[in-house]
């Protein structure tokens, strides 16, 4: 009789400690990633912020920004591939190119995490990146009208935001840039590409 007590109460002891063990899991997934953007100048020259300018390669769309990213969950999270898209009525055109590296005069400037348009967040962190990302005009370059921010999660699906509406005319001019952090909602679009 002493023995069957024990087990039973063995059992018991195990089947509650998984239990706990679940709801433990569980309770991590809560909490949302957010993240803000601010649009800033060209680090490389101190004075551009983002709009189409003329460049020795041609017309050129550049888009300076700092990222950052709030995890409000307890288990670390990825983000991969952090990048801007150009979009015309809510169909995605085209990536931007994700600038790593710049040389200037006095320094060689890395963007992103060292180069690298990935991150690791570790849970209840917040970490924020500097971006820079262009993109050349050619003859098959359409007319836009927002720009998109996306990444991939640790699960491979992408997740898409948009950074505003802007008239993507291909002339020469700069967006108003704004002074505050903005956070980014996300949306669903047709393709991602």
């Amino acid at each position: 009789m002493d023995y069957t007590s024990t087990i039973i109460g063995a059992v018991i002891s195990f089947i509650s400690s998984i239990g706990i063990l679940i709801v433990e899991r569980l309770f991590e997934k809560f909490g949302k990633l957010r993240i803000y953007t601010k649009i800033v100048y060209d680090r490389s020259t101190g004075s551009y912020t983002w709009g189409f300018r003329d460049t020795a390669d041609g017309l050129v769309l550049n888009v300076p920004l700092w990222l950052e990213v709030v995890n409000h969950s307890k288990r670390p999270r990825i983000l991969r591939d952090i990048n801007l898209l150009i979009a015309s009525r809510g169909k995605v055109l085209t990536p931007m190119l994700q600038i790593n590296y710049a040389k200037t005069n006095d320094d060689n400037l890395s963007f992103a995490n060292e180069g690298s348009y990935s991150l690791s967040i570790n849970g209840d962190d917040v970490r924020r990146i500097v971006c820079h990302y262009c993109l050349k005009a050619n003859h098959n370059t359409a007319v836009f009208d927002e720009i998109l921010l996306r990444y991939f999660d640790e699960k491979g699906r992408a997740h898409t935001f948009s950074l505003g509406y802007v008239e993507g005319d291909w002339h020469i001019k700069e967006f108003p840039r704004n002074e505050t952090w903005i956070e980014l909602k996300e949306k669903r679009y047709r393709n991602t590409l």
